[in-house]
């Protein structure tokens, strides 16, 4: 997900895509967090917000 990202903005990315998780999936980000689960349809959600995150923002 991050081949993309020039090495001198990973800091800058990751801060930006954690704010966006915390703000527009914070359902998501619990449920992860409370049950440290890693499954297909995490995976897919992850991916999707990921994808969702990358073409709305700027980093």
């Amino acid at each position: 997900f991050l081949d993309d990202v020039p090495a001198n903005k990973i800091v800058d990315f990751e801060a930006a895509m954690l704010s966006y998780i915390r703000a527009e999936q914070s359902e998501f980000l619990s449920q992860v967090n409370e049950t440290g689960d890693f499954n297909d349809e995490i995976a897919a959600t992850m991916k999707k917000t990921l994808e969702t995150f990358k073409s709305n923002n700027t980093w």
